[in-house]
């Protein structure tokens, strides 16, 4: 179930941040909120919890570096799958959302001519990556 909860949520939050280059702060804390209420009855530790945050925190530390190159909303919305998923998965999930936004931004800078200052949302990415990892997990326990 939390697995649904979390596309729901990251479908969303992938929308708004595609139509309006932002993500609703209510919508990021309610995803957080249901997180830690999902951690608290699964019974995992704090520590496991903040180690699956991790990716989230190195995401918002970057961004507080670069001065949002990488956007702050990013960070926030892996440090939420942290609660989510285990560390594994929430670093598989960044990596493959990487490897997707990296052939959509060649795309656009090849085939469209778009410069290196166009900023697309990564978001989307990550509801697109967490899908397919979701997919490729419901298949192999098919098996």
């Amino acid at each position: 179930m939390k697995e649904i909860i979390l596309g729901i949520w990251l479908g969303i939050q992938g929308v708004m941040d595609f139509k309006y280059k932002e993500i609703p702060l209510w919508f990021t804390l309610l995803g957080g909120v249901v997180g830690i209420v999902i951690c608290v009855r699964e019974e995992r530790t704090v520590f496991e919890v903040l180690v699956s945050c991790l990716p989230g925190l190195v995401v918002i530390f970057f961004s507080w570096m670069t001065k949002e190159i990488i956007g702050f909303g990013d960070g926030i919305v892996l440090l939420v799958m942290g609660f989510y998923l285990s560390l594994s998965q929430v670093l598989s999930v960044g990596m493959f959302a990487v490897f997707i936004a990296g052939i959509v931004a060649l795309i656009l800078l090849t085939v469209f001519q778009k410069g290196g200052s166009y900023r697309i949302p990564f978001i989307p990415f990550l509801t697109l990556a967490y899908g397919i990892d979701y997919l490729i997990r419901i298949g192999e326990n098919m098996r």
